[in-house]
């Protein structure tokens, strides 16, 4: 079966929880969950399977984390770049106002 499926996932209350995505059986493209308040929690990015983005959300909807296989950057709630790593090694590094960490 090469089609493509969506399963959808709700709250008690009516509002979307979840929605993945499969392309032959394997999770495909993007894959999301949500707070209860609407605001994403996390989405993750497949393409064959295989995980390829994962970006997780703080309940404001300012992006907390996101991870790639060769880096991940870490946020403050703000939207404010906290730590961004390229493998494995720290490359840049803020304070939650915005200013380098000395």
């Amino acid at each position: 079966n090469n089609r493509p499926v969506s399963i959808e996932r709700y709250f008690k209350d009516g509002k979307l929880r979840s929605k993945e995505n499969f392309l032959n059986g394997q999770k495909d493209g993007l894959h999301e969950t949500y707070y209860p308040n609407g605001q994403p929690r996390e989405k993750k990015y497949y393409q064959n399977g295989k995980e390829t983005v994962i970006e997780y959300f703080y309940d404001n909807g300012e992006l907390k984390e996101k991870w790639t296989p060769i880096s991940r950057e870490y946020y403050y709630k703000n939207g404010q770049l906290r730590d961004k790593y390229l493998r494995g090694e720290l490359i840049e590094s803020y304070q939650e106002n915005g200013n380098p960490k000395i």
